[in-house]
């Protein structure tokens, strides 16, 4: 998604404490739509800065050949000579080893001090030899030229082989989301009410993208007419965008916590242990959360970021009834009959949740009234 001019907004903070800090390598690692892009430009100080792209790379050495192209728009009076170097990497009369070398030595021979961008290295962060060659690389990087190394995922790079702890800084998405005066800020331009901006605010969480489509709203005036609810077609695009550039990547237990979260007012940890149907699911829950910050957990509680579960509800409507009766059933299963009728009332299902909670007092009636069949009474003698 591109944004106006007027919802681009300088990351001032981030900036001076990364000019302050001045690292060798800066990692941005958060999911889509945090403005990892935005931040790295702005580092830049480049609107569209030239970056190595590792979507769908195919090699070590095509990996090689877009990291010197991108040094090329770095060091412009290097141009020709990278030029040359990008296609050595083409000579099969050398072996691969030996056409990485000269990729290798170009990019540490040159004095760059600019700000050199490699984005979307979630493509290759489970390819072993493509990492390891990307280290190789960075491993020789000069002492003045900055990298930023911008990921959807953690990268298991081998950082004690590129700098010193205090050279790396790592930015995730807790970093990356808007503050209120950002929010604020952005919302002036807009010439939003009072409380449009505490309801960007709330419904948002600092999500860049979000608070920039809600300013937008506000701006052209179509925001109060889709207050509260966060369903209606004026967000399918951002539906679309939370399904294919962040839910894609998770795994089906992940997703299952977060359709668990999205569908069950005030979720906790037994609901999602009742879909799984499993007797305990902390260790589910603790993964979901480390896979995504659109997933909060506290005492016992597990929240999703209200767009997200927005975007969730519109593209899994057809699974409601099935999970609703999945969890429910777990829960009866495990004689947690007080938190399914819960479930049941908050679908509507009043008769049902009676009945649950029917169960409840038959429960505590046999466990008054064990039954006089016991088997470990002695057997009555002849």
């Amino acid at each position: 998604m591109v944004s106006p001019d007027f919802l681009v907004i300088e990351r001032i903070a981030l900036l001076q404490r990364l000019r302050t800090h001045a690292p060798r390598f800066l990692v941005l690692c958060a999911p889509a739509g945090y403005g990892k892009s935005m931040l790295a430009a702005q580092l830049a100080d480049s609107p569209h800065p030239r970056a190595c792209d590792c979507h769908d790379v195919r090699d070590e050495l095509e990996l090689a050949a877009r990291v010197l192209r991108m040094l090329s728009e770095v060091e412009p009076t290097q141009t020709s000579a990278l030029a040359q170097t990008i296609a050595m990497l083409h000579d099969q009369s050398r072996s691969a080893d030996e056409r990485f070398d000269l990729a290798e030595s170009a990019w540490r021979s040159l004095p760059s001090e600019g700000v050199c961008i490699i984005e979307n290295c979630e493509d290759i962060a489970d390819r072993q030899a493509l990492l390891a060659s990307l280290t190789r690389l960075l491993a020789q990087t000069p002492d003045r030229r900055t990298v930023v190394l911008s990921s959807r995922v953690p990268l298991r790079l081998t950082w004690s082989r590129l700098a010193q702890p205090h050279e790396i800084v790592t930015l995730g998405a807790d970093d990356l989301r808007f503050d209120e005066g950002e929010i604020a800020e952005l919302a002036q331009r807009a010439r939003a009410s009072r409380e449009h901006v505490e309801r960007i605010a709330a419904l948002s969480r600092g999500w860049p993208i979000g608070v920039t489509m809600l300013v937008g709203m506000s701006r052209n005036g179509t925001l109060d007419g889709h207050l509260p609810s966060l369903e209606t077609t004026e967000f399918q695009s951002l539906h679309d965008y939370l399904i294919t550039q962040v839910f894609k990547s998770l795994n089906e237990r992940t997703m299952h916590v977060l359709k668990v979260s999205a569908w069950v007012e005030a979720a906790n940890v037994d609901d999602v242990a009742a879909a799984l149907d499993v007797d305990r699911a902390e260790e589910a829950v603790r993964s979901a959360v480390q896979s995504t910050p659109f997933l909060q957990a506290a005492a016992a509680h597990v929240t999703l970021h209200p767009m997200a579960a927005a975007a969730l509800r519109a593209a899994t409507g057809d699974e409601r009834t099935e999970l609703i009766d999945t969890i429910v059933e777990g829960h009866a299963k495990r004689q947690r009959f007080l938190r399914a009728a819960q479930i049941l009332f908050g679908e509507g299902k009043r008769e049902a949740a009676a009945e649950m909670l029917h169960r409840i007092e038959i429960a505590e009636a046999d466990a008054r009234c064990p039954s006089t069949t016991n088997s470990s009474l002695p057997s009555a003698r002849p």
